[in-house]
């Protein structure tokens, strides 16, 4: 009876050859050059243009993501494109010098922010600074705004305009003599809210007539809104330790909460409508309000949380000050999930439209963005002494013209599980911008969401796993006036050789013996291409046992020496121990070279 085992013998040779007529290491070439193939995929402010030829940022109305930052301190708001972290102006509310704390911000559809200005012992207010230049407002004959005149990113002293003298800020609403407004919010009917600590209220801001309008009497002092989109405003009361429900229909309080023990920091609505509430004291308390339910769950985080807010998937994250962090928590059971380190002492947290988490450092006076799917800072810029809101300071502001940034994704499907990729090669124009392409790959488009993207070298091997799928994806920076132009791309999958470590020879009972030698072939060779390959035996040696004399590797007399099959005699398959090394090429010429050992038992 014959014993065959499979070792493993020889180096593996894959032949790559990129752009070639006959690429014998490349499949699944994929190339997109022509307006038809960039017509496939998603595009976010990208598209081929016929003229330019090639994929552009295209000059259209974009929406730019905003965040509006105030600053107690200098009485002033700095507002911030979140893309670049340029700041794009800084506007007074009220003047140099003097007491007006911008505390809270709102934005609506517009991208106008609404600030709450609180002033101890005098009128609080609500000024409003305008997206865009509407004209000469305050009728001083000049059409005049803050802005980065140097165009260096940074708002300089003599780039602010004193109060009064910047045509986008104007004064909305007088609240009243000690009212002290603390926060604002849109509710889903689109109608202006603000909270105010001085008279236990929260009032409806009527913008159009510039007053306000219905009251809602609070048995505490409001410092947070939240609007949810089932006519509901959501108040949290730190001083008073309780979370009310106002219905904007009925004008009322409809529910109060108890949140017991707690000294409540900051609150956020999630996608089924819970309230979470971020605690001083180190837990996350979360509220069912159909169930009527509260939950804590306490975390080991001494110093407690400051602000918190959720993500586009629904998860949680939550600041702590005290250990510098900002930290991922799932809201299955708030557990933690990660956590990032910022400097200083983090503190309110809000998203921006691209889904960048955005939080503001009062001791560093910085605002950090942070990447969620990578769990890394992203972006770090300054802002004025002192930044603070008790709101989202985040808002989007639309403008017409090339955008700072835009992507194309596209998925291209092997067609076969677990398929190897190549390279991805692309010929471009950066125009003082840059082109950056990521790909990322799985076996099913359900395990592709949650994989993560990698950044990819032009002509270099894919640093990616295998899988039948993989997306590619080209961002598009713009320079300092034009777009970058992609102009070719090409994707190629890697082809693998045949696998042997599963090969065995066998007697060959269909063919028939010559000269008393038995015929002998290799089986149990696969492609994981699926790709069809020959084997060609290249020699058999065998091991020489002897009682007096040493082992000695000699060449066995074989017939067929070059095909798949050759013919061994009988006497040396029963008295030597056979090495069969062959070599198995596929159809696109890789090859690997092994080795099976035949013994007789």
């Amino acid at each position: 009876m014959l014993r065959i085992s499979g070792s493993f013998f020889g180096v593996i040779t894959v032949v790559q050859a990129l752009f070639a007529a006959n690429p014998a290491g490349a499949l699944y070439i994929k190339e997109f050059a022509a307006k038809q193939d960039f017509k496939v995929g998603n595009h976010e402010r990208t598209g081929f243009v016929d003229d330019i030829g090639g994929l552009v940022l295209l000059d259209t109305i974009d929406c730019v993501p905003i965040l509006w930052i105030p600053s107690r301190q200098t009485n002033a708001v700095l507002k911030i494109d979140s893309r670049t972290g340029r700041q794009l102006g800084v506007y007074r509310v009220g003047p140099k010098g003097g007491e007006w704390n911008p505390c809270a911000v709102a934005a609506d559809p517009l991208g106008n922010a609404y600030i709450a200005c609180s002033c101890p012992g005098r009128s609080g207010k609500i000024v409003r600074i305008r997206s865009l230049v509407p004209g000469d407002t305050n009728g001083d004959g000049i059409i005049r705004t803050s802005t980065d005149a140097d165009g260096n990113g940074i708002i300089s002293s003599n780039e602010v305009l004193d109060w009064c003298q910047d045509d986008c800020v104007d004064m909305l609403v007088d609240v009243g003599i000690e009212a002290e407004p603390s926060a604002l919010t849109f509710d889903s009917d689109g109608t202006l809210w603000v909270a105010l600590e001085g008279k236990l209220a929260v009032a409806q801001v009527d913008v159009q007539s510039r007053a306000l309008g219905a009251f809602v009497t609070l048995p505490g002092r409001p410092s947070g809104l939240w609007a949810d989109g089932g006519g509901s405003i959501w108040v949290l009361s730190r001083r008073d330790h309780a979370l009310y429900r106002i219905s904007t229909l009925a004008r009322t309080v409809s529910a109060v909460y108890d949140l017991g023990d707690s000294s409540p920091a900051g609150m956020c609505i999630d996608f089924y409508g819970r309230v979470w509430v971020a605690d001083e004291y180190g837990a996350l308390i979360v509220v069912h309000p159909d169930q009527k339910v509260l939950l804590r769950y306490a975390t080991d985080y001494c110093g407690g949380f400051a602000g918190i807010a959720i993500d586009k998937e629904g998860d949680l994250w939550a600041s702590c000050p005290v250990k510098g962090l900002v930290t991922h928590f799932s809201v299955m059971d708030g557990s933690v999930i990660d956590e990032i380190p910022v400097s200083g002492s983090p503190r309110q947290l809000c998203f921006d439209s691209d889904g960048t988490l955005w939080v503001l450092n009062e001791e560093s006076n910085r605002a950090t963005g942070i990447d969620t799917a990578d769990c890394r800072i992203s972006k770090t810029v300054p802002t004025l002494p002192d930044p603070q809101s008790n709101t989202s300071f985040s808002s989007n502001v639309y403008v017409r013209g090339i955008p700072s940034k835009g992507a194309w994704t596209v998925l291209i499907d092997a067609g076969i599980k677990g398929a190897a990729w190549g390279t991805i090669t692309w010929e471009a124009e950066e125009n003082g911008g840059q082109v950056e392409v990521e790909a990322r790959t799985a076996d099913t488009p359900g395990e592709l969401s949650l994989s993560t993207y990698v950044a990819v070298r032009n002509g270099e091997i894919l640093p990616v796993a295998d899988g039948r799928y993989l997306a590619l994806r080209v961002t598009l920076t713009r320079g300092p006036r034009w777009s970058p132009v992609v102009r070719r791309i090409r994707v190629e999958g890697k082809n693998r050789p045949p696998d042997t470590s599963n090969a065995v020879a066998v007697i060959d009972s269909s063919k028939p013996q010559i000269n008393g030698c038995q015929p002998v072939s290799i089986t149990g060779i696969v492609d994981p291409d699926g790709d069809p390959f020959v084997v060609k035996i290249t020699s058999v040696t065998f091991i020489q046992k002897s009682a007096n004399s040493p082992n000695k590797n000699e060449e066995a007399q074989a017939l067929g020496i070059g095909n798949s099959t050759v013919w061994l005699s009988n006497a040396l398959l029963r008295t030597n121990t056979c090495n069969v090394s062959f070599q198995a090429v596929d159809s696109h010429g890789a090859v690997v070279e092994s080795m099976v050992q035949i013994t007789l038992r």
